[in-house]
């Protein structure tokens, strides 16, 4: 090798990141003279500076050669790629390649191209091939791993375990190795040992958001929901402290609304009702809802605030939290009437109403339900009848109990309860003392004689 452009090249090594171009000075590689390393040197710059066509022009003579220097190949192929032409720069790094079979940069670099111009299998092997020309043990894991990573864009999913090898084995360290290998387990069923791979990968990225999500996902397909649920609730809180873009705070809600899911399925309503206290109207709006408007030009959020408050009123009857529930209930009558979809909740405020023992306001909405009329008018007269009847408001309870006259069922309870009322009112009026004093208990005094 000319001393000169061996030491031009070792002053403009690069490094070479994962899956990205390198230009480095090859293994094998043929004398130049002082004119062409200069004409070399001048194309490093301009490279360097971002001038990339500048550099392919000077290049372009000695590209044309039958058997073009490595160097020249090589930052053609750099500036093409840095022009975005992965075509252009796969073409000339391939017939580098078939050139100097032995130079791993460019082995290297035909990869990167391939996977760029998006001919991944092609790719992957040609990763795999630079694998074998490297010594370092660095460099071996970056062709590996690199390889494993266009098979993944490939869908070549058989083919990333035995390219990866020890780096994905289980005492590896290696998370990109790990992750591409647990989702090639995930695209073919083997959900055990997907598991396996994300449990290590948690405990060497336990700040991992997508690990944790994952994670999640896998043992809700294993039907394993409660453990799933810390996983997703990880998840979630990773997403929230992530939040400072709105993909991210996205993401978060979404996660969040996920786990208020898995735990209404798990019938924690206690800590679903902890998830849902983070979400608003929005986060229960379909994609098709977030930017819609009704006929009257008004938004759509009313519609996500009533399933936000359906969920939360659904969670709180769950917990055992009737309180609350009277007071979510009173939240969903306040929306507006087309957004409820003539959803009626009267009866069930009334109930719980009566459940907290305040049978009063219970009877109060339960007749106020009965003169509305509708589907629960008969239902909810049988309840205030009973109600008022339990009040000792018999005049009440009969005229409710009375009314009852098209449910079946409810008609022959009410018709029952009226006679046991009737006979109560004649029983009571028997026993009802009156100042008058029947005659024949008259009786007359009897008269002492001296």
């Amino acid at each position: 090798m000319n001393p000169g452009f061996a030491a031009l090249l070792l002053a403009l090594l690069l490094a070479a990141p994962a899956s990205g171009p390198a230009l480095s000075a090859p293994a094998a590689e043929p004398p130049v003279t002082r004119a062409e390393a200069r004409v070399f040197a001048e194309a490093q710059s301009l490279y360097r500076e971002g001038r990339h066509r500048d550099a392919m022009a000077r290049l372009d003579g000695y590209l044309k050669a039958p058997r073009p220097h490595p160097f020249v190949l090589t930052l053609w192929g750099l500036c093409a790629l840095a022009e975005n032409e992965p075509g252009k720069a796969a073409e000339v790094l391939t017939r580098g390649v078939s050139l100097w079979p032995r130079n791993h940069t460019l082995r290297h670099n035909q990869a990167v191209a391939l996977q760029r111009s998006g001919d991944f299998p092609a790719a992957g092997e040609a990763y795999l091939a630079a694998a074998d020309l490297v010594t370092r043990p660095a460099d071996r894991r970056l062709m590996l791993v690199s390889a494993a990573g266009a098979f993944h864009e490939a869908r070549a999913w058989r083919r990333i375990r035995p390219t990866l090898g020890d780096l994905a084995g289980p005492e590896s360290s290696d998370a990109d190795a790990l992750k591409l290998a647990g989702a090639a387990d995930i695209e073919l069923g083997d959900w055990e040992r997907a598991e396996t791979t994300f449990v290590r990968l948690a405990g060497l990225l336990p700040a991992d958001r997508s690990v944790w999500q994952t994670l999640a996902s896998i043992r809700i397909e294993r039907k394993r929901p409660a453990e799933a649920a810390p996983a997703l609730e990880t998840a979630a809180a990773l997403a929230r402290l992530d939040c400072g873009k709105d993909e991210n705070c996205g993401r978060a809600r979404r996660l969040t609304r996920a786990s208020a899911d898995l735990y209404a399925s798990l019938r924690a309503p206690r800590l679903g009702l902890h998830a849902l206290s983070g979400l608003d109207a929005a986060d229960f709006l379909r994609t098709d809802e977030k930017d819609a408007k009704d006929e009257k030009g008004a938004g759509t959020e009313a519609r996500g605030e009533r399933r936000r408050l359906e969920r939360r009123l659904a969670a709180e009857l769950e917990a055992g939290r009737r309180e609350a529930a009277v007071g979510t209930v009173l939240e969903i009558e306040k929306l507006p009437v087309d957004v409820t979809t003539g959803m009626n909740l009267a009866p069930l405020r009334a109930t719980l109403l009566y459940e907290l023992g305040r049978p009063r306001e219970a009877l109060a909405v339960w007749t106020g339900d009965a003169q509305r009329g509708g589907p629960t008018a008969e239902r909810s007269r049988w309840h205030a009848g009973i109600v008022a009847w339990e009040l000792g408001d018999r005049v009440t309870a009969k005229e409710m109990l009375a009314g009852i006259t098209e449910d079946e069922g409810l008609v022959s309870e009410a018709k029952a309860a009226l006679k046991v009322l009737e006979e109560m009112d004649r029983l009571e009026a028997s026993l009802i003392l009156t100042d008058e004093v029947p005659r024949e208990s008259y009786r007359e005094p009897v008269k002492l004689t001296p």
